[in-house]
Parts: C-alpha cells; structure tokens; sequence
C-alpha cells in the first residue's frame, strides 16, 4: 500500500480542492439555468446533476469526515508524519482518479441514492451548495493536519459496517470531486458545439 508524507498529501489534496472551486467559479458560475441543465442525451448527466451528485456525496462524507476529526482531537494521539494507506480506502481512492490526460481510470455506475439524474434542480442553489461543500472540505483538511490520519476510521457511503483510514476517506472524496468536475467540463464542451 502506498505510504504518504502527511504534510504533503494534505497540502496536494487542498491544492486540487483549490483548482476544483476555481474551475467551478471560472467555466459553470455565470451560466443560465438552461445551460446548467442541458444534457446530450436523456441517459447522460447535465452539470448540474454532475454537482449535485458531488453535494449528495459531500452530505454524506464531510459529516463523518468532521465526526472522525473530532474524535482524533479527543484522542490526543501523536500526528504522524507519514501516512500509510489501507488496502480498501487506496482501492476506493484509486479507482476515483482520473488520469493525466483527464480520461477516467474506471468507468462505474453510480448508486441509486447518490443518481440525480433527471432531477428537478435548481441549478443556482447546486452551485451554491457546492461551493460550500469545497469550503467545509478546505476547513476539514487543515483541522486534519494535526489529527493521525491513520487511526480515524470514516465509514463508506455503501454500509456502515465498511469504513477506511481518514487519508483514504479525504482522497477518496477529493478525487471524486475532481472525476466530476471534468465530467461537467465535458458537458460544457459538448453545449458549445451543439450551439454552434
């Protein structure tokens, strides 16, 4: 399993948090509704959906992000300076990222509880509501710098009885993050050559 410097992990992990709010704020904030909305196909997701199903996530994961953070203050264990990933949370982090050219590593389906496709949304709120999220999650990451990522468990969004290391859980719902914001991106694209 790959080991980490804890230091640098969290400072990559807040950098792509950075790069994500500022590709929302630059490519998806001053969009209409219309845009926000369209989609290429029925069975495709718009930008919207794309960061609603982000928030839906988010609900879940920076809540028991936040809840393993303030048992690890409880805890007063000493910070590591390393942090070693285990086998399931590098599993689920890994099959989130995408690769260097922006093509996914893994395509998958998403849960039923975490779909919005066809949803009512209103997109503004979704953005709003995103954003946010990206600002709970740069708090969380640096509260983490003084936590043992390694000893806090976050239970996954699949059954509660299956949980990972906090590091897992952070690049987990990072990449994740990351994963969609280009598959909005794509979107994008796809509306300005159907408009042309």
């Amino acid at each position: 399993m790959p080991i980490f410097e804890t230091k640098v992990l969290l400072g990559t992990l807040k950098t792509d948090t950075e790069r994500n709010i500022g590709l929302v704020n630059h490519n998806f904030l001053n969009l209409d509704t219309k845009t926000l909305n369209w989609k290429s196909n029925p069975e495709k997701w718009s930008i919207a959906e794309c960061l609603e199903h982000l928030n839906i996530y988010s609900n879940f994961y920076l809540d028991a992000i936040e809840t393993a953070i303030e048992q690890g203050k409880k805890m007063q264990s000493e910070n590591q300076t390393q942090f070693s990933s285990g086998w399931l949370g590098n599993y689920f982090a890994e099959s989130m990222k995408v690769r260097a050219d922006g093509s996914l590593k893994t395509k998958m389906k998403a849960l039923k509880d975490y779909n919005p496709a066809n949803s009512d949304l209103d997109a503004t709120l979704v953005l709003k509501d995103f954003l946010a999220n990206q600002q709970k999650t740069l708090a969380l990451l640096a509260a983490a710098e003084t936590i043992n990522l390694g000893k806090l468990r976050v239970p996954t969004s699949i059954t509660r009885f299956v949980s990972m290391k906090l590091g897992d859980a952070f690049r987990f719902v990072i990449y994740h993050n990351t994963r969609h914001i280009i598959q909005a991106s794509n979107v994008l694209k796809d509306f300005k050559k159907a408009s042309i």
